[in-house]
Parts: C-alpha cells; sequence; structure tokens
C-alpha cells in the first residue's frame, strides 16, 4: 500500500512502512545480500547503481565502519570522489587507518609513498598524516579525480602538494610508456606544483615573515621535516622569491643581510682578520641576548659574536675559496718541477687532499644518496683516485711517467671542481647549466660523427693501401687525420703520397708506398662526401643543439641560478667551521668530546642546529598552521575557475 510518497508492506502479519521508495528499494538489496552468503560490497555496490540508489543515503543508512571502508576503497578504485566524498569527511581516526591499511593491499603499489615518506609510522595517532599517506595513495595509483578531491581535504594543501609533484615526477622518471601516458603526468606534476607556489605566493604578500616560518617550521604530518626540505629538488619552488629570501637569510645566518654597504668587502677583510667582525660586521639579535652594560657580559658578547662569525655559512665559503686557491697554487708548483723527491710543499699538499677525503666520508654518510648523485661530489672521487695512483706510481718508481700523467689529469680536475665557486654569482652561474646540456648535446652528436669517421677511415685506408700490414702503427695512422679532419684540417699528403715511396704498392721496412692512380679518385670523392657530412651537417646541427640549450636556460635564467645557490648553500649549511687542512682535527675533536660525553644536552649542542627546519612553541605551531590554512582557503576559492586540465570533479 503506498500513501503520500509512503511504500508499507504487510510481512508476516505485520505492517512496514518505508518514507521512500530509494529506503524501499535499499530494503530490498540488503534482504536479498541476506539470503546471498559472502556476498562482497562491491556486488552490493553494482547492484544499487543498477537499481539507481542514492550513494549518499546508502553511506548514512549504512551502521558498520568495516563496510564503509569497503564502500569508499570502492569510489576510490573506480576514481569517483562524488561517491566518497560524503562519507569520507568527519570520520574518527580509526575509519582513517582501517581505510590507510585496506588501500595499502592492493599488489599493484609501487611503493612510491615509502620512498618519499621514510620512516613514516601509519598506524600512529596523528590524522593529518593518514590523510596524507591517502592522498598519495591516490596520485601513485593514477587516481586523479579522487586525489583532487582528496586534496582539497587535507589538512596541509601545499605539503600534499609538495608532496605529490615529487610523486609524479618519480612515476614519469621510472616509465617508458606511452607519449599521452607521460604528457598526462607532467601535466599532473605542473599542476600540484603550481597549486604549490600560488598558495605560497599568497601567504608571501600577506605576511613575509610569517612565510619563513611556514617554510622552515618543522611538521607532524613530515616526522618534523619541513616544506623547504621535501622540497629541495624542486627547482621552481625553490626559485620562488620566498625561498631564495629565506635562504639568502641562512646563508649570511647570523650577520645581518640588511647592511649592503660594503658588505663582501667588509666580510673579505673580516675572514682576514676574524677579530674586526663585531666592529666592523652587524649581527642579528638573539631572544635571549644580555644588554646588560658590565665588561664581563661584552667580553662574552664578542666572543660569542667572533664564533658565530666562523660558522656563518659564507664565512666557510670564503675559507674555502681561499685554501683552495693556495693548495690548487702549491699542487701546479709541485706538477710543474720535479715531482720525484717528497718536499714540505708535497706534505701540504697530501695533508690537503686527505681533509678533503675525510669531508667527502663525512657528506656520504650524512646524505646517502643524494651525495652519490651529485656530480660535484663524483668529480671529488674521480680527482681524490687520480691523485692518490699518481702519487703511488711517482714516488715508487713504478712508473713515474704515467704517474705524472695521473697528477696532471688530477690537477685539471681539481681545477674543474673550482668552477662551483661561481655558482653564487648571478651571471656566471646559469652559464654552468649551458655547458651541462652544450655536453650532453656534444656527447649524443658525437656517437653519430664517430659511426661515420670509422666509416670514412676504415674505406680511406682500404682504397689507399691494400697491402698494409696488420700493426697497431696501421690503426693510429688510419684514425689519425679523420679525427683531425672533424675540425676541419686537410691534409692531402696521403692522397698523394710521398716523395720516396714505392710506385708498385708493396710495403718495406725504409719506405711507404704510393697510392694508385684509382685509389686518388675514389679517395677524394670519400673525402667530399665526408666533409660534407661532418661539417656541414652534423657540426651545423650541434651547433644548433647549443643555441637551443642556451634559449632554453636563458628564459628561466634567474630560476636556474637560485636553484644552483640553493644547492651551493646547502652544501656549506653542514660544512664544518674549520677550513682545509685542518678538518682532520675538528673530526677528532668532535668525535672525543661526543664519546667522553654522556649529557645528552652537550651532545645536541655539538653541532649547531638546523636552519631548514626549526622547533617552534606549540602556541605558535599552531597560530602559523591556522595562519596558513586560510591563505589556503583563499586560493581554492580564486582558483575555483581554472580547474585541473586532466581531471574534471
Amino acid at each position: 500500500m503506498k500513501n503520500n510518497n509512503n511504500i508499507s508492506i504487510k510481512i508476516n502479519d505485520q505492517t512496514r512502512t518505508w518514507d521512500s521508495t530509494e529506503d524501499f528499494t535499499l530494503f530490498l538489496v540488503k534482504s536479498m545480500i541476506d539470503f546471498v552468503p559472502n556476498v562482497s560490497i562491491e556486488t552490493f555496490l553494482k547492484l544499487a547503481v543498477d537499481l539507481d540508489l542514492n550513494c549518499k543515503d546508502i553511506a548514512k543508512r549504512w551502521p558498520d565502519i568495516e563496510d564503509k571502508v569497503e564502500f569508499i576503497k570502492y569510489a576510490f578504485e573506480n576514481d569517483n570522489w562524488l561517491q566518497a566524498m560524503t562519507l569520507f569527511t568527519k570520520e574518527s581516526q580509526k575509519f582513517y587507518q582501517d581505510l590507510l591499511y585496506s588501500l595499502k593491499n592492493p599488489p599493484n603499489n609501487s611503493k612510491i609513498t615509502d620512498t618519499i615518506l621514510k620512516d613514516t609510522n601509519t598506524t600512529g595517532s596523528n590524522e593529518m598524516k593518514t590523510e596524507l599517506l591517502i592522498f598519495l595513495w591516490a596520485i601513485e595509483n593514477e587516481k586523479f579525480t579522487v586525489a583532487k578531491g582528496l586534496w582539497m581535504e587535507t589538512g596541509n594543501m601545499m605539503t600534499a602538494a609538495l608532496l605529490a609533484y615529487t610523486c609524479l615526477k618519480k612515476m614519469k622518471n621510472d616509465r617508458t610508456e606511452a607519449v599521452d601516458d607521460l604528457k598526462r603526468l607532467q601535466e599532473m606534476s605542473q599542476y600540484y606544483n603550481d597549486k604549490a607556489k600560488d598558495i605560497l605566493t599568497k601567504c608571501s604578500r600577506d605576511e613575509k615573515e610569517k612565510t619563513k616560518k611556514i617554510l622552515v617550521r618543522d611538521r607532524d604530518e613530515l616526522d618534523g621535516k619541513s616544506l623547504l626540505q621535501i622540497a629541495q629538488n624542486n627547482k621552481q619552488f625553490i626559485a620562488h622569491d620566498a625561498c631564495h629570501s629565506i635562504m639568502n637569510e641562512i646563508f649570511y645566518a647570523p650577520l645581518e643581510i640588511k647592511q649592503k654597504s660594503y658588505r663582501t668587502m667588509r666580510i673579505l677583510v673580516c675572514v682576514l682578520l676574524p677579530f674586526l667582525a663585531p666592529l666592523l660586521l652587524r649581527f642579528r639579535k638573539s631572544a635571549n641576548e644580555d644588554d646588560s652594560k658590565n665588561q664581563r657580559s661584552k667580553a662574552i658578547k664578542f666572543r660569542n659574536q667572533v664564533l658565530d662569525f666562523w660558522h656563518a655559512p659564507v664565512v666557510k665559503f670564503a675559507y674555502d675559496v681561499l685554501t683552495f686557491v693556495i693548495f690548487l697554487t702549491l699542487f701546479a708548483l709541485d706538477l710543474m718541477f720535479d715531482t720525484s723527491k717528497l718536499t714540505w710543499n708535497d706534505g701540504i699538499i697530501i695533508a690537503y687532499v686527505v681533509s678533503i677525503a675525510i669531508e667527502e666520508c663525512r657528506q656520504m654518510g650524512r646524505r646517502g644518496v643524494q651525495y652519490i648523485h651529485d656530480l660535484w661530489n663524483e668529480m671529488d672521487r674521480i680527482s681524490l683516485q687520480l691523485f692518490v695512483f699518481g702519487k703511488f706510481f711517482t714516488h715508487t718508481n713504478y712508473a713515474p711517467e704515467y704517474g705524472r700523467v695521473l697528477l696532471a689529469f688530477s690537477f685539471i680536475v681539481f681545477s674543474i671542481r673550482l668552477l662551483r665557486v661561481v655558482e653564487s654569482v648571478p651571471k656566471i652561474g646559469p652559464l654552468l647549466i649551458m655547458i651541462k646540456k652544450m655536453l650532453a648535446d656534444t656527447f649524443s652528436i658525437f656517437g653519430i660523427i664517430m659511426v661515420v669517421m670509422v666509416c670514412y677511415a676504415v674505406s680511406l685506408r682500404a682504397i689507399l693501401y691494400p697491402n698494409s700490414a696488420c700493426t697497431w702503427l696501421s690503426f693510429i695512422t688510419a684514425f689519425k687525420e679523420p679525427s683531425w679532419q672533424i675540425f676541419g684540417e686537410l691534409v692531402e699528403v696521403e692522397l698523394e703520397g710521398d716523395a720516396e715511396c714505392e710506385a708498385n704498392g708493396t710495403v718495406t721496412n725504409s719506405t711507404t708506398f704510393c697510392p694508385s692512380t684509382v685509389a686518388r679518385f675514389w679517395t677524394r670523392l670519400l673525402l667530399w662526401f665526408y666533409m660534407l657530412t661532418v661539417q656541414v651537417l652534423l657540426i651545423n646541427l650541434l651547433i644548433a643543439k647549443f643555441t637551443h640549450a642556451v634559449d632554453k636556460v636563458q628564459r628561466k635564467i634567474e630560476m636556474h641560478w637560485r636553484f644552483l645557490r640553493c644547492g651551493l648553500i646547502r652544501d656549506y649549511v653542514d660544512r664544518p667551521m674549520i677550513f682545509h687542512p685542518f678538518h682532520f682535527f675538528y673530526h677528532v675533536y668532535t668525535f672525543i668530546r661526543l664519546r667522553a660525553s654522556t649529557n645528552d644536552h652537550i651532545k645536541s649542542q655539538s653541532g649547531h642546529s638546523d636552519p631548514y627546519c626549526v622547533t617552534l612553541r606549540p602556541g605558535e605551531n599552531i597560530s602559523l598552521r591556522a595562519w596558513e590554512k586560510r591563505r589556503e582557503q583563499v586560493v581554492l576559492i580564486e582558483k575555483r575557475r581554472n580547474p585541473c586540465p586532466t581531471c574534471a570533479c
């Protein structure tokens, strides 16, 4: 019986009434499930869709949280955010944990999330962290519609956007699929990166000082890491004005960066005379600075400022450059003259190299995989190995000439390492990026040039000298002139023959043999095609690629320079205050101090705090989190008219 949109049915002498057709249909579906054992929630949801049931109503009337997890898992896996969003919001932490555990079971999980968030405890009580991991699951499994909805529900959208960008970049680099799939991943990574930059821009426009704290404050959802740490390889984000500003402060800390008049000259003078630093330079005021006027406090303040001056990354950089130039000068003097005997000059050079080796070992243990992937660190390892083998061969009389050659190559690599100094120069630093891209283009074209050169060299030798003996000299002479002809050096002696050559074309021990007349004609034709291919085609193609690489870097020259400078600053923040070649004594002192001390406070004070990750007071941390969230909501409202290019919710 049906009255006023109500449905009533008499069952076992009892009348039951349902308010709507949807409620009645839901009752029928659940009654059918009761008669079918072990029915899956997926089967039920498919049946509900076929019967045109409202998934929102199902979610509200479904009391069991385990079934809710299965329901939202089904919606996630089908990339349908609209089905799941009413159920996903405002749920308990147990729901998030059960959902995350259920989502991690699929075998197609490539563990990219675990690589990004190392040592993350997904069973903890941090709800924000659990939501973040669910969002990264959607990104990792390419559920981009669900991911966009989850991103707006996460507690920190800027953090989630940066992690999504990192995850998508890893997915793109690890795949060799169709161009359309890679393009989609690139578009999505750029989408989330733009969102993160938009939020950062909004924060920076409203309050610059709070934005700096937002970038370096430790976050519970990142296990104590900061945004500046997780975005250290994100070139576009690091090049943002807010990040550049705080990196500049870190580089000069604890010096006052507002002091611009003759700042560089003052720092150089203080590098040579450190005790003038409190007089010539301005230092930032610390929160616990004592303003008392007695002599003892002034003496302590003077001493602390000198020590702080030595800890400044810019000062470490200046000392490192100065001592490295002295090392190269001594190495050059030792290399150009007699190297068979050990002198005091050799002692200084060896001490410096040992100090560099100790520092490289420290960086390898501290940075791990990031150290291995750094090109400058690779050059350091090569230069150290060449130096060790060169000194061994030179001073053991095993092969002194080869030892001198190895030392010469070691000096070349050490000198190239000095180029990192210019990374901090705005107009010169990006040139290193251009050179790197041009070298990559050179090696790609060089492979084609080598194929052409080998074809020409073998054909030329076979036509000119068919009776040549198989010796190493024959191989060397066969490729000598074709290799120089790549650079336009044309020598026709081989085509014409020597004046004293034998006309019969045989080989003797005293004279060479003459090419035949037919051979001279065909070799000239081969030379013409060879020069046309190499000089006109391949070399000009290489020049065109050079131009493209330069234009590509020039369009984003500021971004490239800021990213290079960021890597340089990060390197010198981690450096000890003692410069080469005295690193050994500093590490011995630090090791003895840590081993002798059982006080955790002393151990924590053995090195300066990390300027990239600062622990704030709980009240200030909560206030900044709320302030950042309000800016995220403003940006979200402003960008409503610009939806994601590849996912429409």
